[in-house]
């Protein structure tokens, strides 16, 4: 897709990144407090490209940094509880001295019950669900309500997908999540499974509407356009 994330820090942001990640930027102007700014984050840029082993050998000199940019990416955040039963056939080979393989099935059948909280699912085309998860922790315990004053020096994006096509991306995520569970805790158990089925009951899900920050870095490589996305929320790369 060309994309790609950063979510890091090194010893000298160290203090920073701590700091920024305790503290609401209602309450304090974290760029001015730790001494931050956008042109600190662009040679950072410029210094992880240098510091990549897997990255081209001259794409310190071919990489076209342009600004970084802050914003605001809409996100739907969903919690639910989940009620999973699957069936499926356990099956089982062995050889023996003679080199004859005797193969052995087991009917099994079994629940499972979990909670999800914090499930992003991005609500604009520009940021992915996978994006999203790349870039780690973004705070959630420390959300406010939307102020005007947070968008100093950001712009908001704007929302592409509604909280119906939203749902059903998570919705999707949640079977798939469940029965990724379900086969790991038989797969223990048997050489392979047959017959696999699955079905997942969500219930009691919620949902809020939230803004994210971000920093956005546009660059060319071979005529190519890539972007990298940085997580604003805990400074890791100012």
């Amino acid at each position: 897709s060309g994309e790609f994330v950063i979510n890091l820090t090194n010893e000298k942001l160290a203090f920073a990144t701590d700091w920024c990640g305790v503290r609401s930027g209602k309450d304090y102007d974290k760029f001015k407090e730790m001494k931050l700014t956008k042109e600190q984050a662009t040679a950072n840029f410029y210094d992880w490209i240098k510091h990549r082993k897997f990255a081209p050998n001259n794409l310190k000199k071919l990489a076209k940094l342009g600004k970084v940019s802050g914003f605001y990416t809409p996100i739907w955040n969903f919690d639910c509880l989940t009620s999973t039963i699957y069936s499926g056939v356990g099956v089982n080979e062995d050889t023996d001295r003679e080199g004859r393989t005797h193969t052995s099935k087991h009917s099994f059948s079994g629940r499972l019950s979990n909670r999800y909280t914090d499930v992003l699912i991005s609500a604009n085309k520009q940021v992915s669900n996978v994006t999203l998860s790349a870039l780690g922790n973004w705070g959630l315990s420390d959300l406010k309500v939307y102020n005007i004053e947070y968008l100093c020096g950001f712009v908001g994006t704007d929302t592409d997908f509604d909280v119906h096509a939203s749902y059903r991306d998570f919705t999707n995520y949640i079977n798939s999540a469940e029965e990724k569970k379900a086969r790991r805790e038989k797969s223990t158990q048997y050489d392979r499974l047959e017959n696999f089925h699955c079905e997942t009951n969500i219930y009691k899900p919620k949902f809020n509407y939230i803004y994210l920050p971000m920093y956005a870095n546009y660059y060319t490589y071979k005529d190519k356009k890539y972007t990298c996305y940085v997580n604003a929320a805990i400074e890791v790369c100012c």
